[in-house]
C-alpha cells in the first residue's frame, strides 16, 4: 500500500489566503478542547515528561513524571469535567484504544456527559 503525501490528498493553502471563517455570535475566539485519556505504566519510561531525566537516561520508575499524570486522571479530569457539564459544553475526549479499554469510568464518565470520543488502535491493520 502506498501512502499519500498531503500535498497529494489536498490542495496546500496557506492561512493569509484563506477566506475568514465566522465565529458565532460574533465571537473572536474559538476553544476546542481535546482531553488525551491516557494509561501510562510506572514500570516503563514515560511516553512524555516534564522534568527531564538525569543525563538524559530514563528512570525507572519515573516518580516525578509518573505523578503528575496520575494526579490529572484522577482528580484534575474529574474538576474539568464538571466544569464542562456545569457550562453545559461537550468536549472531545482521545486515547489509545487500550485506554479506553482499560478505563471504564473514563468512558462512561465522558460518554454520559455526551463528549464526543475518538480512540485510536491498538495496532494498525495494515500488510
Amino acid at each position: 500500500m502506498n501512502a499519500l503525501s498531503p500535498a497529494q490528498r489536498i490542495e496546500f493553502s496557506s492561512i493569509e489566503k484563506r477566506t475568514p471563517l465566522p465565529a458565532p455570535d460574533g465571537a473572536r475566539v474559538i476553544l476546542w478542547p481535546v482531553f488525551a485519556l491516557e494509561v501510562w505504566d510506572i514500570g516503563r519510561a514515560m511516553a512524555r515528561t516534564v522534568l527531564p531525566p538525569p543525563q538524559h537516561q530514563p528512570l525507572i520508575p519515573d516518580v516525578p513524571n509518573w505523578t503528575w499524570h496520575e494526579y490529572g486522571m484522577r482528580v484534575g479530569f474529574w474538576r474539568l469535567k464538571r466544569m464542562f457539564q456545569d457550562a453545559r459544553r461537550f468536549p472531545r475526549r482521545t486515547g489509545r484504544a487500550s485506554s479506553c479499554g482499560r478505563c471504564s469510568r473514563w468512558r462512561y464518565g465522558t460518554s454520559a456527559a455526551r463528549w464526543r470520543a475518538r480512540c485510536c488502535r491498538r495496532r494498525s491493520t495494515r500488510r
